[in-house]
């Protein structure tokens, strides 16, 4: 009798029973015993030490700021991307990479506006109309060495410059930009 009791009162306690109500040595009855689930013990375990008792999380950190909102959203990467080109056409030292450009830029400007907002954590309007942006491969087709790279970052740098305000933004999209760069070229060193 007394083994069925301990039975008993163990089944309302967590798995391994006999260690968690306070016996000292497991139960042990002649009867045949039902097959149960490993978990069943612990599942109901589990709930009852959760019935009415609060989850415990910490409380929720509000998110970081996307460098999308923290130059501005929006707005701020259309003036970036205007800012941008008009550095492209106004600078001697990027006429090279300008001439890899037609001559109407709307559609480019359009394009690098939804990449460089989901780049920058904004919505993701590239890659619902455009799919991956597979920047290396779109770019093979044109020449990209040092000289290309460190064009378009002099222009990228002084856009950067005028459009945002918040100088450790700034510096942190301008050094995610030049390893996008550097990843971008296709030529080896030394212009060959």
């Amino acid at each position: 009798m007394i083994a069925r009791n301990r039975l008993l009162r163990a089944k309302d306690c967590l798995s391994p029973s006999w260690l968690r109500c306070g016996s000292t040595s497991a139960p042990t009855t002649s009867a045949p015993q039902r097959r149960r689930s490993p978990n069943r013990g612990l599942r109901q375990g589990y709930a009852a030490l959760n019935e009415g008792a609060r989850p415990l999380r910490s409380p929720a950190l509000p998110p970081e700021p996307t460098p999308f909102t923290r130059i501005g959203g929006a707005d701020a990467v259309d003036a970036l991307v205007e800012r941008f080109y008009a550095e492209m056409d106004a600078r001697p030292e990027a006429r090279g990479i300008r001439a890899l450009h037609g001559a109407n830029l709307a559609a480019t400007k359009f394009v690098l506006k939804r990449y460089l907002g989901e780049w920058l954590g904004g919505p993701p309007l590239y890659s619902s109309e455009r799919g991956h942006p597979r920047l290396r491969m779109r770019h093979m087709r044109f020449p990209i060495g040092e000289a290309e790279r460190d064009a378009w970052l002099v222009c990228m740098r002084a856009a950067l410059a005028a459009t945002v305000a918040d100088a450790t933004a700034r510096e942190g999209v301008f050094q995610a930009m030049a390893s996008l760069a550097d990843h971008m070229r296709n030529r080896p060193p030394g212009g060959a």
